[in-house]
């Protein structure tokens, strides 16, 4: 999805452990593409997290089979790392790491190796997303007191603004076939709503005008969900690509948040304390079928599909303190991946 501060989404802020939840975005070509990068099946896949487990924040991996134990990818032992994203090839992870003493954008190998800053221009970075063919990178930086985003290419580290205004934006991802950055202005009544940009062109399309944030793109591009409190709770929305047909899809008295889209682009998966706590549903795009997958007096967070639609990988603290579980996408077959007595927060596949 998870970043900027995300300002709105309170239940996230309770959750997560680092300075700043980094969208993860870019989900639609990154589930998509995992499946190619990882192997077949999903319990062959890595998932990747951030933990405390040695004494500061830093970056691991797990098989989503649980066989082998968890891997430490990255090694600071005064800096903090943070929102780890895999490539759309899985052959690189993204991340955020204070080590220059803010917020900035790093890319290292699968396996940890190969670290390179990804930008050398100044700024703070916060949310970021890769372009389907992992040849760019789209994230927000914030410098002279301006809150933008830019994108740069990964290899040449070139780097091209693509806002430039006195708003808040909030980057969502691009468009599977790389045509568009959706992003959310946020903090401004005039200027509010879900915006789509061509990054290698001029076209700027507003496609929504209320309080909104967090878009992302359905895997087959058709649809964009997305995050809203314009009926005074947290609700999650479907548009199509195009800004029509608004559905409310998780249709909660309460909070309904941190949602991934199932890769078949059908259903997504949310966060709801609908029922007293947190804990993780399922529904179809259309707003029916809705599912409760979880059901215990733990907070459960950050559930992400699996690139074959058949698990979901999600964190949970029913014992005292967050470690990754992973289940069918119907709710059974509930797995514990970590068994740490420190949090372990935002898996990615």
């Amino acid at each position: 999805m998870k970043d900027f501060i995300d300002i709105t989404n309170i239940g996230l802020r309770r959750l997560h452990l680092r300075r700043g939840f980094a969208l993860a975005m870019g989900g639609v070509a990154l589930a998509a593409a995992a499946a190619c990068g990882g192997g077949g099946s999903s319990v062959d896949l890595k998932i990747t997290y951030v933990s405390l487990e040695d004494g500061n924040q830093e970056i691991y991996s797990i098989l989503a089979s649980g066989e082998e134990n968890s891997r430490r990818l990255t090694s600071t032992r005064e800096s903090s790392e943070a929102s780890p994203i895999y490539s759309p090839d899985a052959s690189s992870i993204a991340f955020l790491s204070d080590r220059n003493g803010r917020d900035d954008l790093f890319v290292m190998d699968a396996d940890g190796n190969g670290e390179q800053r990804t930008v050398d221009t100044d700024g703070e970075r916060s949310s970021f997303a890769w372009s389907p063919t992992g040849a760019r990178i789209a994230y927000v930086s914030k410098a002279d007191g301006l809150t933008e985003i830019f994108v740069v290419d990964v290899e040449e580290k070139e780097e091209r603004r693509l806002t430039k205004n006195e708003v808040v934006e909030q980057l969502g991802g691009w468009s599977p076939d790389g045509i568009w950055i959706v992003y959310a202005v946020i903090g401004d009544e005039a200027a509010q709503g879900i915006y789509k940009k061509n990054p290698d062109g001029v076209d700027e399309i507003q496609l929504t005008e209320d309080p909104d944030f967090k878009p992302q793109f359905s895997p087959d591009g058709k649809k964009i969900a997305f995050e809203t409190n314009r009926d005074g709770a947290l609700e999650i929305y479907v548009i199509d690509s195009e800004g029509e047909k608004e559905t409310n899809v998780s249709k909660g008295s309460d909070e309904d948040f941190d949602f991934d889209w199932s890769p078949d682009s059908k259903k997504l998966v949310f966060v709801s304390d609908r029922d007293g706590n947190e804990e993780i549903y399922v529904a179809s795009v259309n707003g029916k079928d809705e599912v409760r997958l979880t059901n215990n007096r733990a907070v459960d967070s950050h559930p992400r599909w699996s690139p074959n639609g058949k698990q979901i990988v999600f964190a949970s603290n029913a014992d005292g303190d967050f470690d990754l579980f992973v289940m069918n996408s119907d709710g059974t077959n509930q797995r514990r991946l970590t068994t740490t007595n420190f949090d372990a927060l935002d898996p990615d596949w």
